[in-house]
């Protein structure tokens, strides 16, 4: 889900819960200097339609009870739309992989790992927690307002007990999973890292008369590295995940709510990122390709067909897919293949012509707003007895008036919230607010030492300790013996209590410009 402006370069949020991670602002969190002079508008567009289809899928689902048309076709069609979701995730693990792939290619320093997870939680936090007070004190307050609610929502564990993963905010379990995805990022960098660099040294040596220097490309141990964390993901989950949940006594189908489950989702995006980072590298490998499939694959209509067969297939095999537990991996492939020519030739033909559809990017700006303020209009709208017909007309109402209520609440979230949060994010760095948290109670420290010190210079001389106290703030009003200190100092030493001051004055302004400049602050 998701982080959401009109343009922008590749790469942070969002994240977004589907459709956090974005072209636009988040994507800008993230993005390395080279990446931020491509501009993928495309995908605004993608985020867009995505949410649009996740709220026609949950009002046919869950409004009109999945019952207009029958079982057919339209059905089919219609909880497709579910596979907004594995886009969103195709999305983010693209845009917020790429500036970690960008690293793993030699075309960047690695992330800093505090800043990036600083502007995720940024991004998505604000505007979730926005809705889930408002949405949990109108509908929920006894589920959330508890000291277990409290932990469990805001900071979306819900996913560890089946009973809640949908309470409260329902789509929020896509929030979680993304979250998971942020943490997990690093680690997985720095473990591709690894495994790529030892497929380089052994691929190095001499080996059976090779001759030393000859190794494969990088990208293929990178690629080799992505595809491994996806079919490791799915092998875990069934192995060790579900016999651990069931052996605890809970649930095992709470395996596929775990980042390793959704695995493969992410690597769909993260495959595209590590091709894009890593292209001028596969260019000669490419070009050894007969010239009749090279020209095949260069044309983006190559990749759309090859989408819309994956689709047909999904609607075929998995097109009533509803609990992410089910197949979806031809609704992934899909969704995979239709971002191809949008973020390998982002100056495309069809790239372009997405990009600069104006209403799908302000769609996709407010897209995680909408996913957000979605489900909980449906609810409130349902829980005081709102209804439709079970017809194709009652699902175009509940559709048009859905959307009529939660855009404008999108679009609000967007300009107050998410956007302010997203800049805020960008000005300050972690190490900035700890430091601005320590500073008042620095200054105060230094307030009070630099008028001890003042007080000190500015007494009378030795043999008159009294008049130390009629010289402190409190002394004026003990009867004005301040002054007669005053009076009695000479000249002499009048000038040499200003030189004193002025010293004290400037000692903590080159102490805190040290401090700022010193390694160990800035780290920290």
């Amino acid at each position: 889900m998701a982080v959401h402006a009109r343009r922008g370069a590749a790469a942070a949020v969002a994240a977004d819960a589907p459709g956090l991670a974005t072209s636009g602002p988040a994507a800008h969190d993230a993005a390395p200097d080279s990446a931020r002079r491509v501009r993928f508008d495309a995908l605004d567009a993608v985020r867009g339609l995505a949410a649009l289809a996740v709220v026609g899928f949950h009002a046919y689902k869950d409004i009109v009870k999945g019952a207009p048309g029958g079982s057919g076709a339209g059905t089919t069609i219609a909880y497709s739309l579910s596979w907004g979701v594995p886009v969103f995730f195709v999305l983010s693990g693209f845009l917020i992989y790429l500036p970690f792939a960008e690293a793993l290619a030699g075309r960047r320093p690695m992330p800093d790992t505090a800043r990036y997870l600083w502007r995720r939680a940024w991004r998505v936090l604000p505007g979730y927690w926005l809705a889930l007070v408002v949405f949990g004190t109108l509908a929920h307050p006894g589920t959330l307002w508890t000291p277990v609610g409290v932990v469990r929502y805001f900071l979306l564990l819900q996913l560890f007990d089946y009973q809640t993963i949908y309470h409260v905010l329902g789509t929020a379990w896509t929030l979680a999973l993304e979250m998971s995805f942020y943490l997990a990022l690093p680690v997985l960098a720095a473990a591709f890292a690894g495994f790529i660099s030892a497929i380089e040294r052994h691929t190095e040596e001499p080996r059976h008369g090779r001759r030393p220097g000859l190794s494969r490309p990088r990208a293929g141990s990178h690629l080799v590295a992505i595809a491994g964390f996806a079919l490791g993901g799915i092998v875990l989950t069934r192995l060790l995940v579900q016999p651990l949940y069931a052996a605890l006594g809970q649930d095992p189908r709470l395996g596929y709510f775990t980042l390793l489950d959704a695995a493969p989702m992410f690597a769909g995006g993260m495959a595209l990122a590590a091709v894009r980072a890593h292209a001028d590298e596969l260019s000669p490998w490419l070009a050894r390709l007969p010239r009749r499939l090279s020209a095949v694959a260069g044309r983006d209509t190559t990749w759309l067909v090859l989408a819309a067969a994956a689709y047909v297939a999904g609607l075929r095999f998995e097109g009533n897919a509803v609990t992410p537990w089910q197949p979806t991996y031809l609704a992934l492939a899909a969704a995979t293949l239709l971002l191809v020519p949008l973020v390998l030739r982002p100056e495309g033909r069809v790239a372009l012509s997405l990009g600069r559809r104006r209403p799908l990017a302000w769609l996709g700006a407010v897209s995680y707003g909408l996913y957000l303020w979605h489900w909980p209009v449906q609810e409130l709208l349902m829980a005081h007895g709102w209804a439709v017909p079970h017809t194709w007309a009652g699902y175009a109402l509940a559709l048009a008036t859905v959307l009529a209520i939660s855009l404008p609440l999108a679009w609000l979230t967007h300009r107050l919230v998410e956007r302010p949060a997203i800049e805020w994010s960008r000005r300050h760095a972690p190490s900035d607010v700890l430091s601005a948290g320590r500073r008042p109670w620095a200054s105060l420290q230094s307030r009070a030492v630099l008028q001890a010190l003042i007080v000190a210079r500015t007494t009378t001389p030795a043999g008159a300790g009294t008049r130390v106290h009629s010289s402190s703030p409190a002394a004026p009003s003990a009867g004005g013996s301040s002054s007669r200190g005053a009076a009695e100092r000479s000249p002499r030493a009048a000038a040499r209590a200003a030189k004193g001051g002025a010293a004290c004055r400037t000692q903590p302004a080159v102490a805190r410009r040290r401090e700022a400049d010193s390694p160990t602050t800035s780290s920290a």
